[in-house]
């Protein structure tokens, strides 16, 4: 589990500027996740997998039986992926 603590200020700012370079820099989908195995776990990265499955499925009008039997996910998580699709991103916290 990860507790509810946030990296804050500066801090988060360069954390997320590295991520975005390291995203950005890979010249392959093999780099792209050489990279991401380098900061993530096997367990955030399938996580990610699946979110971003459920968004090109909701996308091709896939409902969310389907998505839920074709990712193994709850609904409640495609519905969580739904609402985000489209959405502006909120404002962090400072």
């Amino acid at each position: 589990r990860v507790n509810k603590n946030r990296v804050k200020g500066e801090l988060k700012k360069a954390a997320w500027k590295r991520f975005s370079n390291l995203v950005g820099n890979a010249r392959s989908e093999d780099e792209l996740l050489a990279h991401l195995r380098a900061v993530l776990t096997l367990t955030e990265i399938i996580a990610l997998e699946k979110r971003l499955a459920i968004a090109i499925l909701l996308e091709r009008g896939a409902s969310y039986r389907a998505i839920s039997r074709i990712l193994d996910v709850t609904a409640v998580t495609v519905s969580a992926v739904k609402r985000g699709i489209g959405t502006p991103p909120k404002r962090a916290r400072p």
